[in-house]
């Protein structure tokens, strides 16, 4: 999980500074997406170890909630990769 978090700084600048590049923004999905998968998995290992304690807010395996999540993110990456391109500059210049 750190090591998608350690690339988060990485990936909004490139987004920020390519907004409308396809492969920055897949780049930006696949991190979101590893670090949510990285978070259920340790979650699913941490349950395995003590099953009684109480995740309440994060992700787990099972969730419903938590599929949606991680189905739509993929849903986005690849809306993104078909995606109208969009002038990159006020005035089409």
């Amino acid at each position: 999980m750190l090591f998608f978090m350690s690339l988060f700084p990485y990936a909004i600048s490139i987004v920020a500074s390519h907004f409308s590049n396809k492969s920055a923004q897949v780049f930006y999905g696949i991190i979101m997406l590893g670090e949510v998968l990285s978070n259920m998995a340790l979650t699913n290992a941490i349950r395995k170890e003590n099953p009684e304690f109480s995740f309440r807010l994060l992700y787990e395996v099972n969730d419903p909630v938590a599929a949606t999540d991680v189905l739509f993110k993929i849903a986005v990456i690849i809306l993104s990769t078909i995606g109208k391109k969009t002038p990159t500059s006020i005035g089409g210049r």
